[in-house]
């Protein structure tokens, strides 16, 4: 359950600002080789930093299950710049997804959104992939093409990433 090279914060979605409150009783870590986020309220959002690398053009791959049976949202990050920005892949159990930018302050701007076949819904595992390189942001859903995009409003450059974010507006249970 080592999780020393990842960093994270909090946000209140109610809100849609950074948190420093501590939730005892939710978890976010390694557990039977999974990264699992087990929420116990509703409408907070997990984001957890891999910090050992930073990545210009980036490719992530995730296999993600959804435990719970209810509204729950998983999420790819990409080009997370401290203190400008990050883009952000959320793929939802009810088949909706969305590529947006968020400027760590509650300003989002939503790039691309839609519906998907090619997204399992439910209790069910999917296997996600990310792709920022240059301006272009790609997203794939168990091998399919769901959507690309272009961004030409902001400019990040190296970042880091997030294997995911877990959030519902209720208590949710998801692994990576």
């Amino acid at each position: 359950t080592d999780v020393s090279d990842w960093s994270y914060f909090i946000v209140d979605g109610l809100t849609y600002t950074r948190t420093d409150k501590t939730y005892p009783n939710d978890f976010y870590g390694i557990q039977d080789g999974w990264f699992l986020f087990d929420i116990h309220r509703g409408v907070v959002w997990y984001y957890v930093i891999c910090d050992l690398v930073e990545y210009d053009d980036v490719r992530i791959d995730a296999r993600v299950e959804n435990l719970g049976g209810n509204d729950s949202t998983a999420t790819l990050v990409c080009r997370y710049t401290e203190g400008v920005g990050f883009y952000e892949f959320n793929m939802f159990n009810d088949g909706q997804y969305q590529i947006l930018f968020s400027d760590l302050y509650g300003t989002t701007n939503i790039i691309a959104d839609g519906g998907s076949n090619f997204i399992k819904t439910g209790q069910a595992i999917n296997e996600y992939t990310a792709i920022c390189q240059g301006n272009t942001l790609t997203l794939y859903v168990n091998g399919n093409l769901v959507k690309q995009a272009k961004d030409d409003s902001s400019i990040l450059s190296t970042c880091k990433i997030w294997i995911g974010e877990a959030w519902s507006d209720y208590a949710a249970k998801v692994r990576f």
